[in-house]
């Protein structure tokens, strides 16, 4: 099992891209020390996962999870619709590829979590 996950999934107010944490980060204590509070005088803020997702790939993320936010609201139906399956699927394989083989990455979707399928030439390498 691969220790790397990462789940497309919608929310209010998100980008699109979620970090799942392993067992071992969820039973350890969390760090101690660190700046709590407002980033102050250190520049802006990198953006979630632009270290290893392009910024393009992050773009399209953050206007789908707009968007299906936007849709949502109108008709709850259409996060069971073809539509929505077939956009988060193809979201997710994308993300699969610019994150590479070290990631298992899941898509959420009639309910539940769904892993992308890799590549063929990655299951042999």
């Amino acid at each position: 099992m691969k220790d790397m996950r990462a789940l497309v999934d919608w929310e209010w107010g998100s980008h699109g891209l979620w970090y799942i944490r392993s067992r071992e980060e969820r039973e350890s204590p969390p760090p101690t020390g660190g700046v709590w509070g407002p980033h102050a005088g250190l520049g802006p803020r990198p953006r979630p996962w632009s270290h290893v997702v392009s910024i393009p790939l992050l773009d399209e993320l953050q206007c789908w999870n707009d968007a299906t936010g936007e849709q949502a609201r109108r008709d709850s139906a259409f996060l069971l619709a073809d539509d929505f399956l077939v956009r988060v699927t193809d979201l997710a394989s994308r993300v699969q590829d610019e994150l590479g083989s070290e990631w298992e990455v899941l898509y959420a979707a009639r309910g539940g979590w769904h892993w992308v399928r890799l590549p063929r030439r990655w299951l042999h390498s």
